[in-house]
C-alpha cells in the first residue's frame, strides 16, 4: 500500500499536480502535493509570441524528463527548486512518463501570458505512445540574469489515466 500511495505522490507532482513551483517573498512554500494554479486565478494577456529564452529550455526540460538525465533537467529550475527534486523522485518520474506515453517527439508553441510573477508558456506536444497531444505549462522567472524553470507541467489523457 505505501508503495503505491509513493507512485500515486510521484505521478501527481509530474502530471498535473506541482512538479517544481517557487514563490517569493512573505508566500508560503509549495509542496509536492500542492495543486497546480488554477485557470481562473490567471491573467490572460492578449496573444503574444513565444519568448525567445522559452523553447530551448522546454525541449531541454523534456529531452532531460524523456532520457532520464537528471543533471541536465535539474539545473534548469531556478536554484530554490533544484534542492527540492532528488535523483530519485525524478527517476521515478522518468519511469512513469516513459511508461505511459513514451518519449518526447517535438512541440508547438501554444500561448503566453503573465501569472503573478511568473510567465507561462503552453505548449502542445507530442510523444511516442501518446496519441492525443501532451500540454506543457512552463513558468519561467528571472535568475541572476537568465530565465529558469519555476515550475513544470504535463498533461494528456493518458497520463490522468
Amino acid at each position: 500500500m505505501k508503495k503505491i500511495l509513493s507512485l500515486m505522490l510521484v505521478l501527481a507532482m509530474v502530471m498535473g499536480c506541482v512538479v517544481f513551483i517557487a514563490c517569493s517573498g512573505g508566500e508560503s512554500k509549495p509542496t509536492p502535493s500542492t495543486p497546480a494554479p488554477s485557470s481562473s486565478s490567471e491573467t490572460p494577456t492578449p496573444p503574444a509570441e513565444e519568448p525567445e529564452y522559452a523553447s530551448p529550455i522546454v525541449d531541454s526540460a523534456l529531452q532531460s524528463l524523456s532520457n532520464g538525465d537528471y543533471t541536465t533537467h535539474v539545473n534548469l529550475f531556478i536554484e530554490e527548486l533544484q534542492g527540492q527534486l532528488t535523483e530519485a523522485t525524478f527517476q521515478q518520474a522518468h519511469q512513469i512518463i516513459t511508461g505511459r506515453i513514451g518519449t518526447y517527439v517535438n512541440k508547438s508553441f501554444e500561448r503566453v501570458q503573465q501569472e503573478g510573477i511568473y510567465e507561462a508558456v503552453y505548449y502542445q506536444s507530442q510523444f511516442t505512445d501518446e496519441p492525443d497531444a501532451v500540454r506543457v505549462k512552463a513558468l519561467f522567472q528571472g535568475e541572476n540574469g537568465e530565465m529558469k524553470l519555476a515550475g513544470f507541467w504535463l498533461d494528456s489523457p493518458k497520463l490522468r489515466g
